[in-house]
């Protein structure tokens, strides 16, 4: 870091904080947050690392794409898509 001192106080660099630059040469267009300061590193080692134990943190707790149109979901579907379920219409099978 010696040989980047003088450098790095020409370029504007010599702030300390959080944000530290990604190399010392080239600057990049947004700075780049350090490690230990992340809010994953202060909770590594907990059980359920700040999503609670009861309400688990689960990939899709209501279902995945369009799942419970017609069940848990039903008041959505009614409210913002209503006719999305169910036929309209007679059936045209393009007799000649």
């Amino acid at each position: 870091s010696s040989q980047f001192g003088s450098r790095l106080q020409l370029e504007g660099w010599d702030c300390p904080g959080p944000f530290a630059p990604v190399h010392p040469r080239k600057p990049s267009p947004h700075r780049t947050m350090t490690a230990r300061l992340k809010k994953s590193r202060h909770l590594r080692g907990q059980v359920s690392n700040g999503r609670g134990r009861i309400g688990k943190h689960r990939k899709h707790p209501g279902g995945c794409g369009n799942s419970g149109g017609q069940h848990h979901h039903r008041i959505n579907f009614d409210k913002y898509h209503p006719g999305y379920f169910g036929k309209v219409g007679m059936r045209n099978f393009h007799l000649i």
